[in-house]
């Protein structure tokens, strides 16, 4: 998959995607602001004001730039294994020659 910065390009295109996040948030406030639902999950009596609700969308914007903090940080370690990976592989082709070279039966061999 190509690395991409822009975590809504194509969020349009997905019909099922956008449907979910629309019904969740949705559910999210009835549960939060009907009397009744508030007792039955355990939310704060009353609902929530401005100032609370600011802070939970706060909240969960503040997990794209993270996310983003975390797809560098998996993306220079993925490059960084395969760095690695390709350093083992010449040492160990290296060490396999020098083993050729030095074995005593492979001259009887041939």
């Amino acid at each position: 998959a190509r690395f991409t910065v822009n975590v809504f390009q194509g969020i349009q295109n997905n019909c099922l995607f956008c449907s979910v996040l629309v019904i969740t948030m949705i559910v999210q406030v009835i549960i939060v602001q009907v009397p009744g639902l508030q007792i039955a999950f355990g939310c704060a009596e009353g609902g929530l004001d401005g100032k609370l609700w600011g802070l939970s969308i706060a909240i969960g914007l503040g997990s794209l730039p993270w996310q983003q903090v975390i797809n560098i940080l998996y993306r220079a370690g993925k490059s960084y294994k395969g760095y690695r990976m390709r350093k083992t592989l010449r040492r160990n082709a290296k060490i396999a020659i020098r083993n050729e070279e030095l074995d005593p039966l492979t001259e009887y061999q041939a």
